[in-house]
């Protein structure tokens, strides 16, 4: 059972319509984990956990998190590497046991290898972008277009990947 905590009677009648919660897992190795409200500028804390029986409130708190990365290939690119980029911080601020009960870790990973490939692909045509004159004027052109791509959606930083792999398997040497 948790212990609850509330520090302070104050901040007990908090409400979502007219207060910011966050949840922060303060101290994974103590298990203090927090509920913090922000109210009129000011950050207070709600209640705090401080068992070992909270495994699963940790576990809860980041599949949260990762519940929010939308793989649709219509989503915002930059928004759900973000959201993947807060689960990630979270949970490896989590015990290897809280880590066991995160049910939905592979949707992060899934987000990880689209962002890594997306990352990984436009540094390698940067890389070769510092031999522009070794190269074909075509096979160069396919190159930037593929740089040019837009990455807004999912679905165009998988494409823009796609395509500058295939750029560079293929460009052409003088």
């Amino acid at each position: 059972m948790l212990q609850k905590k509330t520090v302070s009677v104050d901040t007990a009648s908090a409400t979502a319509a007219t207060d910011q919660f966050t949840y922060k897992l303060e101290d994974p190795g103590n298990m203090l984990f927090n509920v913090v409200v922000k109210r009129a500028g000011q950050v207070v804390t709600l209640y705090s956990y401080e068992h070992e029986e909270n495994n699963q409130v940790a576990a809860d708190l980041v599949m949260s998190l990762i519940s929010e990365i939308d793989l649709a290939s219509t989503s915002n690119y930059n928004s759900e590497k973000s959201d993947a980029d807060k689960a990630r911080t979270e949970y490896d601020k989590l015990t290897a046991v809280q880590k066991s009960l995160v049910t939905n870790y592979s949707t992060l990973t899934d987000m990880e290898d689209i962002v890594d490939a997306l990352e990984t692909a436009i540094a390698d045509a940067v890389a070769l972008a510092l031999n522009v004159y070794k190269y074909t004027e075509a096979s160069w052109r396919v190159l930037v277009g593929a740089l040019n791509m837009p990455e807004t959606t999912i679905a165009d930083a998988i494409e823009k990947a796609d395509a500058l792999n295939s750029a560079i398997a293929n460009l052409v040497e003088l």
